[in-house]
């Protein structure tokens, strides 16, 4: 068997706008995301061994031969799905403690999906979350930023997931086809 060449980023994909198919209501898996439209299921089995192959890819990139990547087959996945429109451009409320000041102030950061795809998966997408200055929080550092987490993961994402995998909806040509 081998990997699916329908995961491969070809040389007349572009990259996908989020408001293109955001009203449509498409479907996306869990923190690192994959369109489910191409995408299915059974694809999350496949890992490529060579790391290099998770690096981002560009429009103009050179295209894998999906016949000569070697993978190993993971069991135990459990895709999660969510609405783009549930997770995309959504207001997320945090409490920060000012440096020198003795009180804690209240801000909205925002979410993202933003499709980065990958040199071995064009249907990779990332969720982001962006602080009141339009940064993105890379991690749980301080206690504000462990706050966020724990509200999305407590409540924002817990809230607009399911596991029923939902029917696929066919993607137009345009949205990904120069």
């Amino acid at each position: 068997m081998n990997y699916p060449e329908e995961l491969i980023p070809q040389s007349n994909y572009k990259i996908i706008r989020i408001d293109a198919i955001c009203n449509k209501e498409r479907e996306v898996f869990g923190l690192s995301t994959n369109l489910y439209a191409v995408y299915v299921c059974n694809h999350l089995n496949f890992n490529p061994l060579d790391k290099s192959f998770h690096d981002y890819w560009s429009p103009g990139d050179s295209v894998l031969d999906a016949t000569k990547i070697e993978y190993e087959l993971i069991d135990d996945v459990f895709p999660i799905f969510f609405f783009i429109k549930d997770l995309h451009r959504q207001t997320i409320p945090y409490k920060k403690t000012m440096p020198n000041k003795n009180n804690i102030q209240e801000f909205h950061g925002t979410t993202s999906i933003v499709h980065k795809p990958t040199k071995c998966n064009y249907w990779h997408f990332e969720f982001s979350i962006h602080d009141v200055n339009d940064n993105i929080i890379s991690k749980a550092g301080g206690t504000w930023q462990k706050n966020i987490a724990n509200f999305l993961l407590k409540s924002f994402l817990k809230e607009y997931a399911f596991s029923e995998t939902p029917s696929k909806q066919a993607l137009e040509d345009d949205i990904y086809k120069n």
